[in-house]
């Protein structure tokens, strides 16, 4: 519960960068657009936030039966990778070039399980 990011649905960076795509193509100055965009969903929240979240809009369809879920710190969780504690990225960029900002991590996270429960 101590690792921050903003967890992002691949769907919205497709669509967005599909966007950016088609906006840099019909810029007769894209040559000035080239660089380093970041684009991440917007909001933040800690993995075991995003856990909850994820539990609490129907990740198990048998809530009697989900685990529980307990938050722990990065150091309680051996791992032989080495992340960061925040990894919250800057838009700021890609939505003064592009006019572009992604969904609040939390509304992609309840269209994804609305969807998944559709396919159910």
């Amino acid at each position: 519960d101590d690792q921050i990011g903003a967890p992002t649905w691949s769907r919205d960076i497709a669509q967005a960068t599909a966007s950016a795509i088609t906006l840099y193509m019909a810029n007769p100055a894209a040559q000035q657009l080239n660089g380093i965009y970041h684009m991440s969903a917007q909001g933040q929240t800690s993995w075991f936030d995003f856990a909850q979240a994820a539990k609490q809009h129907g990740l198990f369809a048998d809530l009697a039966h989900a685990p529980t879920l307990r938050a722990i710190r990065s150091a309680e969780f051996p791992s032989a990778a080495q992340r960061p504690m925040y990894s919250v990225l800057s838009n700021a960029k890609l939505h003064a070039t592009f006019g572009i900002q992604l969904p609040h991590w939390e509304s992609s996270l309840r269209q994804f399980m609305q969807l998944n429960t559709a396919l159910d």
